[in-house]
C-alpha cells in the first residue's frame, strides 16, 4: 500500500530549504520577550515576586534588546499605576528603581507625587466626613455607629486628576 502523507509531512517537505535570517530570529526573540513583561510586572506589583527575582528576570529580558525591553517595562508600569492602592503604586516606584537606579531625582519626585496624591485624597475624604458628621451632630444625631459614605464632588475629582496627570508626566520621563 502506498504511504499516505500527513499535511504536516507535506509542509515540512516543501519548506525544508527555508531558514530564518538572524534579523528574523532576533525579532522573534524580542517579540517573545515582550510578551513576558506584563506578567512579570503584575507579579512584582502584586507582591508575588521579590526584588531579586524581578531584577534577574529583567536582566535576562534585557539581554535580547535592552532599550526595547526597558521602554516596554516602563509602559507596562505606567499601565499598572491605578491610583487606587498606594502600596501597589509605590511598588511601581520600586520596580523603576530596579530598572533605572541612576535616575534618583525623578524617582524621588515621582514617589512624592504619588504620596501627595494619596494624602490629598485622604484629606478630601476626611474633610467631607468631618463636615457631614458635624452637620448630623448639629441636628442632634451623633454616635460612634455613624459611618458616613462620602463621595467626592466633580471639583475634588478634577483636583485629584491634575495630580494623577503630574505623576504620569513624571513617569513618562523614563520612556
Amino acid at each position: 500500500m502506498a504511504e499516505i502523507k500527513s499535511t504536516l509531512d507535506l509542509v515540512m517537505e516543501r519548506t525544508k530549504h527555508l531558514k530564518m535570517s538572524q534579523d528574523e530570529k532576533r525579532a522573534l526573540d524580542v517579540e517573545e520577550t515582550l510578551k513576558k513583561i506584563p506578567g512579570l510586572i503584575q507579579k512584582y506589583v502584586e507582591g508575588a515576586m521579590k526584588d531579586r527575582a524581578f531584577r534577574k528576570e529583567i536582566e535576562n529580558c534585557c539581554k535580547v534588546d535592552s532599550d526595547v525591553v526597558k521602554k516596554e517595562v516602563v509602559k507596562e508600569l505606567a499601565r499598572s499605576l491605578t491610583f487606587k492602592n498606594q502600596e501597589k503604586d509605590l511598588r511601581v516606584i520600586d520596580a523603576l528603581r530596579i530598572i533605572d537606579p541612576d535616575n534618583n531625582k525623578t524617582l524621588a519626585d515621582l514617589e512624592n507625587c504619588i504620596r501627595n496624591f494619596y494624602d490629598s485624597q485622604k484629606n478630601l475624604m476626611e474633610d467631607k466626613t468631618s463636615k457631614f458628621l458635624n452637620e448630623l451632630e448639629r441636628i442632634g444625631i451623633k454616635g460612634s455607629a455613624i459611618l458616613p459614605r462620602v463621595e467626592l464632588t466633580q471639583d475634588d475629582l478634577e483636583r485629584l486628576q491634575a495630580l494623577k496627570a503630574a505623576c504620569l508626566n513624571l513617569l513618562s520621563r523614563f520612556v
